[in-house]
């Protein structure tokens, strides 16, 4: 198996998903995360846990979300208005969408990552957790820039379950365009992004 079987090609967005066995999530973590290395221009430091991740794939999309080795009840728990790390989000040839719309391009972290035969480029994205003026728990993503990308609810789940990964996410298809990316996270909070055929 390639190490980046986890981030592969698609045409259209579908997220009929199926998960990626963790030997194969793992060796995409460690080549993504190597090829990145430590940037100066971070939003906030992030230091996850290789060990742990989660990829969906779909057809040919890719989604890997890599936790952070902090994120415990106990941090959320403490999470102010300043980051909370989550965990590193990253994808290929879909893009999160915002106001309907995919992200810019110009407004979206890319990488190109080797895997040996042809390279692929990546589109990353650093995940935490704030509360807002409400006093509420909210997801915030961030791309290139040095503010949010993307503001969400990061809501107390209906109902409260045992996870084996600290963040676990399964997508479903909204239209040929559009689909819906949910995060699990700890058992105990939920959160919903959108997802969108990249701009081209």
């Amino acid at each position: 198996m390639k190490a980046l079987a986890v981030l592969s090609l698609i045409a259209a967005v579908s997220l009929a998903q199926e998960v990626v066995p963790l030997d194969e999530a793992q060796r995409g973590a460690r080549k993504v995360t190597d090829t990145l290395g430590k940037p100066s221009d971070a939003p906030f430091t992030t230091e996850v846990d290789i060990t742990k991740p989660q990829a969906i794939r779909a057809g040919k999309v890719g989604l890997l979300i890599i936790p952070d080795k902090t994120l415990t009840l106990e941090t959320l728990g403490r999470a102010s208005d300043s980051i909370t790390p989550i965990g590193q989000l990253w994808t290929l040839n879909v893009s999160l969408g915002k106001n309907g719309e995919p992200a810019p391009n110009d407004k979206i972290r890319f990488l190109t990552v080797s895997d040996g035969e042809k390279d692929l480029e990546v589109q990353l994205y650093f995940v935490g957790a704030t509360k807002n003026a409400e006093g509420k728990l909210e997801l915030v993503v961030f791309a290139k820039d040095k503010e949010p990308l993307i503001r969400v609810p990061l809501a107390k789940a209906e109902t409260t379950s045992t996870q084996n990964l600290p963040i676990e996410i399964s997508g479903r298809k909204d239209d040929d365009n559009t689909g819906t990316l949910s995060l699990k996270v700890l058992g105990h909070f939920a959160a919903d992004l959108t997802v969108k055929r990249p701009a081209e």
